[in-house]
């Protein structure tokens, strides 16, 4: 379990939830939007969102933002695992930002969290056994 403290010294979940906020702030600001809580928030402009996490259909800044804090680590990941699903990349740059398991698991539509963990399992065994320059940075990155 992640205490508070712990939370502040990960400068990858700074980054990403930094970089969320900034961006969510951005698109209000020029938006002029309005609303009274993060539900409403999230309720109401998805699209904000789903620009900064990325969907199953689109990269979004998040993506962007690993590639600029680990020296393009998330274009790596594709071109050293092409058969990787567009679902599993998405999970290991949410894994990497150190997103809750249980906004993985909505965010990238899978029954269960025990779904999202063999689906990490797999992922990680698949890296193991490969061997490539990044190999070691995907596997840092996995056990976030």
């Amino acid at each position: 379990m992640m205490t508070q403290n712990s939370k502040r010294n990960c400068p990858d979940a700074r980054i990403s939830y930094l970089g969320l906020g900034s961006f969510i702030n951005e698109c209000i600001t020029a938006q002029n939007l309005h609303y009274y809580s993060v539900e409403e928030l999230l309720s109401r402009y998805p699209r904000i969102v789903d620009e900064y996490l990325g969907t199953l259909e689109k990269d979004g800044h998040l993506q962007n933002d690993l590639n600029r804090s680990h020296n393009n680590i998330f274009n790596d990941l594709q071109d050293d695992f092409p058969h990787f699903t567009r679902k599993r990349r998405l999970a290991f740059s949410y894994i990497a930002a150190r997103l809750p398991v249980s906004l993985i698991v909505k965010r990238i539509d899978i029954s269960c969290e025990g779904a999202f963990y063999t689906m990490k399992s797999l992922m990680k065994n698949e890296i193991e056994g490969k061997n490539c320059a990044r190999r070691d940075d995907y596997l840092d990155l996995l056990k976030r």
